[in-house]
């Protein structure tokens, strides 16, 4: 498969993969996310940074971990990447309700 071939060649900078820096991510998650029930999708969630910004903020406005898996969507084309926010989000208690596409 084309993506598995060019997962397994390529860095992640060749292959267009930036990484969001924490204090980014929690910026973003936080002046975008106002109340609980806001919805986020992540098109691209890489290793999950944002993903996990996002989940953290909407527990922080009182979402519980059940409703954050109903209100956060990430997705990933690469399986390695997709692999690393699964564990990110699983060290938050967040994974089981969470999809990664």
């Amino acid at each position: 498969m084309l993506t598995e071939l060019i997962e397994e060649t390529l860095t992640p900078k060749l292959r267009g993969g930036y990484y969001t820096p924490p204090a980014i991510a929690k910026f973003l998650a936080d002046w975008v996310i106002q109340r609980p029930t806001d919805t986020v999708l992540e098109p691209s969630c890489g290793d999950g940074e944002l993903a996990v910004a996002a989940a953290t903020k909407l527990l922080e406005l009182g979402a519980t971990s059940r409703a954050v898996g109903q209100q956060l969507r990430a997705t990933e084309l690469f399986e390695s990447e997709a692999r690393v926010a699964r564990q990110w989000l699983a060290q938050g208690y967040f994974l089981p309700f969470i999809k990664i596409d």
